[in-house]
């Protein structure tokens, strides 16, 4: 709102004479701020931060000729026209030099005066949209929030929901208003009215685009009463058609697509079993694949930062049914799972049994006429272990039986490249033949490394891989694409059994390698292994041999240069980090549970004094004047990280989810800023950052890293003079002296 002419003229006014006060003093609880209140002209004042909030409010309006100052509060504002964050004892310590306050009307009554507007019959519901939007914009501010829930304000706008006479716009601003207010977690999520669950549960299957507000809005309620109420998470369970959901990722509106894969997610946690395994199966579903892959991963709009966060969680949820299998104990005497190692060697060996179907394998003994020999001999050429008993190979937890539902998938669906794969290793010397067996449980158990499959997932991940969304039994495809790249690898390597580590260390390069290009299939998949082969994975290894020389070793010469370069190269990476804590950087908001599209940023001083932060929008960078808080760099105690951060130390209980980038600087007297990094990298570029700032040593493996390379970089271009000389080890030994010095000397 634009201040009139009036009130844009500024007068200076002391709330408080302090000229008594000895400058000592003066300067530590004194502050200069500017005062604004609408309609009044602002007033530039010494603000004393001993004295009560109720005294210096009294003073201001006492300046202004404001009568009833009881009536009014401070509040600050990041920059003009924000809405400001009322000023309470316990945040008052974020009144700085410089700071811009606003007196407003105070929260007790701003709390009843909102609720009384509501509360009046004689307008109509489309009258009260202004207090709906004053009451959606104010319920995130905690000291407002506390006066309108004491007020019985939340059970006011679940009656207005329930009832049904709040609609369209305003129904979207109650909801909003109803969730900002839930998420201070003052009143609890078990307390609900049921009507009102059901109600809003209700209004997810509408997907017009003049409800596309509601629609939003009731997904993230839904997605809360989940996570945070045992009395109706299985109620909104009940409601909720899965169909209905998954059908939302069409949506032209991102916020509904993201709330619809995040209620998802929120019911899958805390599904049942067989609940979950239901939920799994419709989004394992072509259809459903295909609409995250076209509506949400290639759609119209590139993933947000929270989006591909959803999606993380999403893919670390479809890999629990994996999980299972992977620590699932083998039973021996299991038919079923005998059943599956005797058809893996039919597909091979007997495919007339095996087009019969399994009841072939009873124990009939004359259904099959072969001696026992010969059948050990071709469990061998499959390159089980226990050839005896194969079914023992699978008895190691992980991988465990999901290593034999991935071979019986290749075999049965990718049948002729199994029977090519074993004929080819039938055709070769005994010491050249690539175990398949073998190579299939180590294989099985390496991806489920790699994809971290049974991990927890993380509070900030943001890896994910489209393939795993693009088909059905994606997992089993790719390993299915693995293996067959593993015995190509085999060959070009002329691999002998010794050299089974060797090759499932190349194995790993190749994944990795392929996994980073973040292939849209598993037969993309499969192209990306292609072009990382053997011979390409040597010749990368060799190329990086060659570009490093023998300069870590204990060679004196080269460990006086090394010791002479350090201190530049050091102070070259620690100018890199502070550079880029004054770019500054975009950080998720966490409370006691994660707060989606809810960011702030934070940025060093360019003077390298004070840390600057705010609240701001995904993909935007505040100038330092837009953020309204300040971390004087004289005011820090240190950086911890991990749980010994103070806002990670409530989550060391939970075991559904794990943080590893947190981080938090303290300062006096006892408070904290908070950092939860969405990368590695970015904590690693903060951490070490900060560690910078205070004289402390900078840790980070990304440091150690690039320390190696400049080093490297900087002593190549000192030693280019001696390319192609044989450097020796000790320097040489001195010549004899002279006979004499006369050849010094000119007569």
């Amino acid at each position: 709102m634009r201040r009139s002419r009036a009130s844009r003229e500024i007068i200076k006014v002391d709330v408080e004479d302090t000229s008594h006060v000895p400058f000592g003093t003066k300067h530590k609880d004194v502050v200069k701020v500017a005062v604004e209140m609408q309609g009044q002209t602002t007033q530039l004042v010494d603000l004393d931060q001993k004295e009560s909030l109720e005294v210096i409010v009294e003073k201001l309006c006492e300046g202004w000729g404001v009568e009833n100052p009881h009536y009014y509060s401070l509040s600050l504002i990041s920059h003009e026209g924000a809405r400001g964050v009322y000023i309470t004892e316990k945040n008052r310590h974020q009144i700085k030099n410089g700071s811009y306050l606003r007196v407003s009307t105070a929260p007790s009554k701003a709390a009843r005066d909102i609720i009384t507007k509501i509360k009046n019959r004689n307008r109509p519901m489309a009258e009260k949209k202004p207090v709906m939007q004053r009451l959606a914009q104010m319920s995130s501010d905690e000291t407002f929030a506390v006066e309108f829930i004491t007020s019985d304000g939340v059970t006011l706008l679940m009656d207005l929901v329930v009832s049904g006479v709040t609609t369209g716009e305003n129904l979207g601003l109650v909801l909003a208003a109803f969730l900002a207010l839930m998420d201070h977690g003052i009143v609890s999520w078990n307390s609900l009215n049921p009507r009102f669950v059901q109600r809003v549960a209700s209004f997810v299957n509408k997907s017009t685009v003049a409800e596309a507000i509601i629609v939003q809005r009731a997904l993230a309620i839904l997605e809360s009463i989940v996570l945070l109420s045992d009395a109706f998470g299985q109620v909104v369970s009940g409601q909720v058609s899965l169909q209905v959901l998954t059908e939302h990722f069409k949506s032209p509106a991102a916020e509904i697509q993201l709330n619809s894969v995040t209620l998802i997610n929120a019911l899958l946690i805390k599904a049942t079993p067989a609940k979950a395994k239901e939920i799994l199966d419709i989004i394992n579903s072509r259809h459903v694949q295909g609409l995250i892959l076209q509506g949400i991963i290639d759609g119209r709009r590139t993933v947000g930062a929270e989006m591909a966060h959803q999606l993380h969680v999403l893919q670390v949820l479809l890999f629990c049914c994996l999980d299972d299998r992977i620590q699932t104990e083998l039973d021996p005497g299991d038919p079923e799972q005998l059943n599956k190692v005797r058809k893996l060697y039919a597909l091979a060996f007997d495919r007339d049994l095996s087009a019969q179907g399994s009841a072939l394998f009873a124990e009939n003994k004359g259904a099959i006429r072969r001696s026992k020999v010969e059948y050990m001999e071709n469990y061998k050429k499959l390159g089980f272990t226990n050839y005896t008993s194969p079914i023992l190979d699978f008895e190691e937890t992980p991988p465990g039986l999901l290593a034999l539902d991935c071979m019986l998938f290749f075999a049965e669906n990718h049948t002729e490249s199994y029977n090519k794969l074993v004929f080819e290793n039938s055709c070769r010397d005994d010491q050249y033949v690539c175990p398949f067996a073998r190579c299939a449980i180590a294989l099985t158990l390496l991806l489920c490394k790699i994809l971290q499959v049974g991990e927890p997932p993380s509070e900030t991940g943001q890896d994910y891989h489209p393939m795993f969304f693009a088909t059905p039994n994606a997992f089993e495809e790719v390993f299915c694409v693995c293996i067959q790249s593993l015995n190509k690898t085999w060959r070009e390597m002329r691999a002998i059994h010794e050299d089974f580590d060797k090759v499932m260390d190349v194995c790993r390069e190749q994944i990795g390698m392929a996994l980073s290009h973040r292939p849209r299939s598993p037969a993309i998949f499969g192209t990306k292994l292609q072009d990382y082969s053997y011979h390409e994975i040597i010749r990368q290894i060799q190329d990086s041999r060659v570009s490093k020389l023998p300069l870590d070793g204990d060679v004196e010469p080269f460990c006086g240069l090394r010791n002479t370069i350090t201190p530049g190269v050091v102070q070259l990476i620690k100018a890199h980090r502070l550079s880029h804590l004054v770019k500054g950087g975009l950080f998720q908001k966490f409370n006691k549970r994660r707060v989606k599209d809810k960011f702030w940023f934070c940025r060093l001083a360019p003077n390298f004094k004070a840390f600057h932060y705010g609240d701001a929008g995904e993909g935007t960078t505040p100038d330092i004047d837009q953020l309204s808080g300040k971390l004087d760099l004289a005011d820090i105690k240190q950086l911890v990280t991990g749980k010994q951060c103070p806002h990670m130390k409530e989550s060391r209980s939970q075991k559904d989810s794990v943080t590893p980038y947190a981080f938090s600087i303290l300062y006096y007297p006892d408070n904290s800023l908070d950092f939860v990094a969405p990368t590695k990298e970015m904590y690693d570029l903060w951490t070490d950052g900060i560690s910078a700032l205070l004289d402390q040593e900078m840790t980070s493996k990304t440091t150690k890293k690039e320390m190696e390379m400049l080093l490297s970089m900087e002593m190549r271009l000192a030693l280019l003079d001696t390319e192609g000389l044989q450097l020796p080890s000790e320097p040489p030994p001195l010549p004899p002296e002279p006979d004499n010095y006369d050849f010094a000397v000119k007569l």
